[in-house]
């Protein structure tokens, strides 16, 4: 493997913000509702105001290819369920329609942490001064432990 093949994630790019379309993005979402815990008093244990968010990576026709994998590396073994497909579940308020757009939230910031292109580290070299005042430490330390040697003694 050549060194470009390996490093092809690695790119000058300005780290902008992504735009994602709300409205086709909701057309491509599904969700399931469940009795949510927390609060809400009797009206926990009658109305289902839990939300569960499903979004099927490979159908949507928001993203490229090139950004279905970016994202599917980016999410494998932590958020997505079958290879394929991301689940947020949303509970915290007492209204279904609240956790639906908390639930929506968390999606858009989600792909826009995982679509963002990480800025790549320039390293940076030492500058010439520096490496002087390390060489006269390093000279002025040789020349202590020099002064505590024993005296070499002479056989004539």
């Amino acid at each position: 493997m050549n060194k470009e093949s390996m490093n092809f994630e690695k790119t000058n790019v300005k780290k902008e913000k992504i735009f994602i379309n709300y409205d086709k993005l909701i057309k491509e979402l599904t969700f399931d509702t469940f009795r949510s815990g927390g609060p809400g008093g009797q009206n926990v244990n009658k109305v289902e105001t839990a939300i569960r968010l499903h979004w099927k990576i490979d159908k949507s026709k928001l993203f490229t290819n090139r950004q279905k994998e970016i994202i599917k590396r980016q999410l494998a073994g932590s958020r997505l369920v079958n290879g394929n497909e991301i689940v947020i579940k949303s509970q915290k308020s007492r209204f279904q329609e609240q956790n639906k757009q908390t639930a929506i939230k968390k999606l858009i910031v989600l792909l826009r942490q995982v679509l963002t292109p990480k800025k790549e580290r320039i390293p940076t070299r030492p500058p010439a001064s520096a490496n002087k005042k390390r060489l006269n430490e390093k000279k002025k330390q040789a020349q202590k432990k020099k002064q505590r040697r024993k005296p070499k003694q002479y056989d004539y």
